[in-house]
């Protein structure tokens, strides 16, 4: 028979060493060996010194405490050697309180020497891992830590850099850009028309290089910027650009990308070469017109524009109410419009005797240069009627061209006398006007 039974431990003494040994080898597959790496499933883990101090890392590296079942069954190995193999006991028992910490908050201890150990050894393997680590556990730590921090460090953070970011850009923006745009703008805006008034004196003698030039400038003819009375004849309405619609004249000149000259400046080239704008582009305005200073001035301004008005010089001297005053028209000059002969009276000056073109001529050059103080160079016939009898008198008195009513728009430097115009009815809108600005004429 084999030896008695001990009734308090029937296991016989051979199986309890096999289940001791067996207990000793799967805590060392499962385990390691001690200062080796922990295996689980085939994946390595990293080491205690290795976690993080900025938030929580388990064995695995991810934040999250390993499989609670692990963890039993480890517990479960260190029981029964406690009492068999003290010493493997005593590793394993190691292991698990190191699990536990690694598992735990990351101490106010460890917070202050990872820093300054992980920045300067391992900047180029930490920089990568931290910004991807830190950007989604921070919020669960900046819950309690916030209170510590926020009471000492905000002092110096808020008080020093927001000051310095919130109060000197936004002033410096919001006070110096606003005013400079509504300042300088608008008055530029309502002061940048005065810029042709440099031009305004213009040279005493007229030169000319004797080369025979021809150019394509457009010269629009306007007579009246209103709104015809109700009780308006045939020539009125066709004479009458409403505000409105002349408007739109000088949005479709500035949209094509049209460009006002003077008089002035179309000589300079024809006579001298002068260069001109790409799509060059005159205004005129016959008779004076009072409607002229109240509707087409502020819109010439608003636009940046320029153009040449004509005026009949006795018709101001008298003071109709139809036309302008020579204060409107010194107004309208100091701002780059210019001012130039209509004759005196609004006659026909065709097979006149030389003394009444005379008279028409001076007497209208000599009231334009005292009222407004700078010589006129040009004269428009009025009603277009004209002969060539008209044209020397008026050469002769140094004038230096005549425009007419003759539909056109390319000008020679040997016939400055009789410049071409394109007439602008009160039924042209802005498309009409660019169809004609476009034609070959």
């Amino acid at each position: 028979m084999g030896s008695p039974v001990d009734p308090c431990n029937p296991y016989p003494s051979w199986l309890r060493l096999f289940t001791v040994i067996g207990l000793i080898v799967s805590g060392l597959m499962m385990v390691g060996f001690p200062g080796g790496p922990l295996l689980t499933s085939g994946v390595e883990r990293p080491a205690v010194q290795q976690r993080s101090p900025d938030y929580e890392l388990s064995l695995n590296g991810q934040g999250q405490p390993e499989n609670a079942a692990e963890q039993k069954e480890l517990s479960l190995i260190w029981l029964p050697l406690v009492h068999t193999k003290p010493a493997l006991a005593g590793d394993l028992g190691l292991l698990l309180k190191q699990r536990e910490q690694i598992v735990l908050t990351p101490q106010p201890e460890e917070n202050s020497p990872p820093p300054t150990e992980e920045t300067s050894p391992p900047p180029a393997e930490e920089t990568s891992p931290q910004p991807a680590e830190e950007t989604s556990p921070p919020p669960a730590e900046e819950t309690s830590p916030p209170p510590a921090e926020e009471t000492s460090p905000p002092p110096a953070e808020e008080t020093s850099p927001p000051p310095a970011e919130e109060t000197s850009p936004l002033p410096a923006e919001e006070t110096s850009p606003l005013p400079a745009e509504e300042t300088s703008p608008l008055p530029t805006v309502e002061s940048s028309p005065p810029p042709p008034s440099k031009p305004n004196p213009p040279p005493a003698e007229l030169a000319f290089d004797g080369v025979v030039r021809q150019v394509q400038v457009p010269i629009l003819m306007y007579h009246y910027v209103s709104v015809p009375p109700p009780n308006a004849d045939i020539y009125r309405l066709d004479l009458s650009v409403t505000p409105d619609r002349f408007a739109t004249h000088l949005l479709a000149l500035s949209s094509t990308g049209y460009t006002t000259i003077s008089l002035y400046d179309l000589l300079a080239h024809l006579t001298q070469g002068t260069p001109l704008p790409q799509k060059p582009v005159i205004l005129s305005f016959d008779d004076g017109y009072r409607d002229n200073y109240e509707n087409a001035f502020p819109l010439l301004q608003e636009f940046g524009m320029t153009a040449t008005f004509f005026v009949v010089t006795d018709y101001i001297n008298e003071g109709l109410s139809a036309y302008l005053t020579w204060e409107m028209a010194r107004e309208m000059q100091a701002a780059g419009m210019h001012i130039e002969s209509h004759a005196r009276t609004h006659v026909d000056l065709r097979n006149r005797k030389d003394s009444f073109l005379i008279w028409q001529a001076l007497g209208s050059v000599e009231t334009i240069e005292s009222e407004l103080g700078m010589r006129p160079r040009f004269i428009t016939y009025p009603s277009g009627h004209y002969d060539a009898n008209t044209i020397r008198i008026f050469k002769d008195l140094d004038f230096w061209a005549g425009l007419t009513t003759i539909q056109g728009a390319t000008h020679s430097s040997d016939d400055l006398f009789q410049l071409k115009r394109v007439r602008v009815p009160g039924t042209t809108t802005g498309k009409i006007l660019l169809q004609l600005l476009a034609k070959n004429w």
